[in-house]
């Protein structure tokens, strides 16, 4: 009887060493912690911005000098601080960017939706204004682990677990 206590205390202690090698729930994963701030946008991300609002925009027919634009991106990044290194670098990111959404839309009257239009006529006219900055990227949420239920409010329904076409 003594070695069967013993060998479950062995085997438990065993189990408990395994679990805690890390991963596990911690003080932080159960009070959570503070969402993460979106970021500052990079020049790398204005020139990918600029040049993809300038493809979208020839593709659907805007009319607007796309090489004129170009030359304003790379201007308002010169006057931001650019060393010429970064100034290369951001033309050549420009012009690959371009290329690459160009050749992506092949339709032309598929691509451009009607609510599309207007999200590529909101940033052309930002951009023809002078306003190079990307759009913000929204912070994701922390999570704060297994037991976090901020990011299902929805109750759990008997229906949708057991019979998922009654859903719909």
């Amino acid at each position: 009887m003594t070695r069967i206590r013993l060998l479950s205390a062995v085997v438990l202690a065993s189990a408990l060493a395994a679990c805690s090698g890390g991963g596990g729930v911690t003080t932080a994963s159960l009070l959570g912690t503070p969402a993460a701030q979106p970021q500052a946008d990079e020049p790398s991300e204005r020139a990918l911005h600029s040049a993809s609002v300038a493809a979208r925009a020839s593709k659907c027919g805007y009319n607007f000098n796309p090489t004129k634009l170009r030359e304003s991106f790379l201007a308002a990044e010169a006057a931001n601080g650019a060393t010429p290194e970064q100034m290369t670098k951001l033309g050549q990111s420009y012009d690959f960017t371009q290329t690459t959404v160009s050749k992506q839309i092949s339709n032309p009257q598929e691509y451009c939706t009607e609510q599309r239009t207007r999200q590529v006529s909101t940033d052309l006219q930002k951009q023809l204004a002078g306003d190079f900055r990307a759009p913000k990227k929204p912070a994701l949420p922390a999570s704060a682990g297994w037991w976090d239920t901020a990011s299902s409010q929805k109750a759990m329904d008997r229906e949708e677990i057991f019979n998922p076409k009654h859903s719909r």
